[in-house]
């Protein structure tokens, strides 16, 4: 969905202005929500699953800034996306197996792709945190940041 599309035409439509902030991530405060929802202690080994993208690259852009929100326990995480463009194989082999790997979902909201990475996870003996970033007062952090940002910005 094109989203700067759509506002324009919402805001024609409406008759009011409507203003399109930017893209939640690349971000730290995802990696502090992932934190949250992780819980303490965080375990040393995490798996990030993500909807995934047409680009590999901004996958790797994701998870490169919310590398350092992250807790300082984890010492090794690696990403799968549920269309497979980063594969769920791949990730465990980068995390040395699946023995002691916990995943967290990096999706906004419960729904459709967030039942997959959990069916995927159990298929494989991965137990999967509870929640997703909604729930966290990080991810709250974070929009507001990205509208005051965007209402402070004289191109908006």
């Amino acid at each position: 969905m094109d989203v700067p599309a759509a506002a324009g035409r919402l805001a024609a439509t409406s008759g009011r202005p409507v203003v399109v902030a930017d893209a939640l991530g690349p971000d730290p405060l995802i990696g502090v929500a992932l934190g949250d929802l992780l819980g303490a202690p965080a375990p040393p080994r995490v798996l990030v699953y993500l909807a995934g993208s047409s680009r590999v690259e901004a996958v790797e852009e994701v998870v490169a800034g919310l590398r350092p929100g992250l807790p300082p326990g984890i010492r090794a995480v690696a990403a799968a996306t549920v269309d497979d463009r980063l594969p769920l194989t791949a990730a465990l082999e980068r995390l040395g197996g699946p023995a002691g790997v916990v995943a967290v979902s990096c999706m906004i909201a419960e729904g459709v792709l967030r039942d997959r990475m959990v069916q995927r996870c159990a298929l494989n003996g991965i137990p999967m945190v509870d929640g997703v970033l909604a729930d966290t007062p990080a991810l709250a952090d974070l929009v507001i940041q990205r509208v005051r940002e965007s209402l402070s910005d004289p191109r908006s």
